[in-house]
């Protein structure tokens, strides 16, 4: 099984977000539409995608779209919260390189009663500072359908904010804030909790944060494992620093 994520370039400027899971073999993989640039801002929905031949020399992509009178709750599908088994895990390096990855295939997940409605598959890199590591992954759920999801956490028993990305079926265009933390010291197990939206008068809009301004980020934080010429080599990041256009203060 792959986890891929991805881009699909429409135009010079217009571009849509995807990620899901692939089969290694012909059968049809499942992939959400998380986004997009342009004119596919806030796009959803779900790409099934299937390889034509024993190489894989091209592939079937086949869209559908989302039918909101059929949309799922995030809310309601954690609950009173969700356990993951971490069964499928490997890692790649270790704790304390920078680039080294947390991968993880089949986790079992169960709801508050124990019973299990799906596996989770995912990828994090450990960043610079050694301190987080970024993450994407997604759950596949029993029913059929997948959530993605992508966020920080820390390397350690602290919990990380983990934004829902999207996801298939009923959960097209999902999207919510999940708590996730290890339940023990030995990372075989690990708990998400739905954290709810804050009230509206606390929150600020994108067009308020950076509408307006020129946005300037520093690459101090920056690390290049291999180089600019090689494919899979990376550029990974941390605590990079915002400053408005008038470099008068961090974001």
């Amino acid at each position: 099984m792959w986890m891929c994520s991805g881009i699909f370039k429409i135009s010079n400027q217009d571009t849509i977000t995807t990620m899901g899971l692939s089969p290694n073999n012909q059968e049809r993989g499942s992939l959400a539409v998380t986004g997009g640039t342009g004119c596919y801002q806030n796009a959803n929905g779900t790409i099934y995608i299937t390889s034509q031949g024993e190489t894989s020399e091209s592939f079937l992509l086949e869209y559908q779209a989302s039918n909101a009178d059929e949309a799922c709750s995030i809310q309601d599908l954690v609950g009173e919260g969700l356990s993951e088994a971490n069964v499928g895990g490997k890692t790649i390096g270790d704790y304390e390189t920078v680039g080294s990855k947390d991968l993880w295939a089949g986790n079992i997940l169960t709801d508050s009663s124990g019973a299990q409605i799906g596996l989770s598959y995912g990828d994090c890199t450990l960043l610079p500072g050694v301190a987080a590591f970024m993450c994407i992954g997604e759950w596949a759920l029993d029913s059929g359908d997948i959530v993605t999801y992508a966020g920080y956490s820390p390397n350690s028993m602290n919990p990380g904010h983990i934004a829902v990305t999207g996801g298939t079926g009923c959960y097209a265009g999902a999207s919510g804030t999940l708590l996730l933390k290890a339940a023990n010291e030995e990372y075989s197990s690990y708990d998400w909790n739905y954290q709810p939206k804050p009230e509206a008068e606390t929150c600020f809009s994108l067009v308020d944060t950076l509408g307006g301004h020129l946005i300037y980020e520093s690459s101090s934080g920056s690390i290049v494992i291999g180089d600019y010429e090689t494919p899979g080599s990376m550029d990974i990041w941390f605590n990079n620093s915002m400053y408005t256009g008038s470099h008068d203060g961090a974001l």
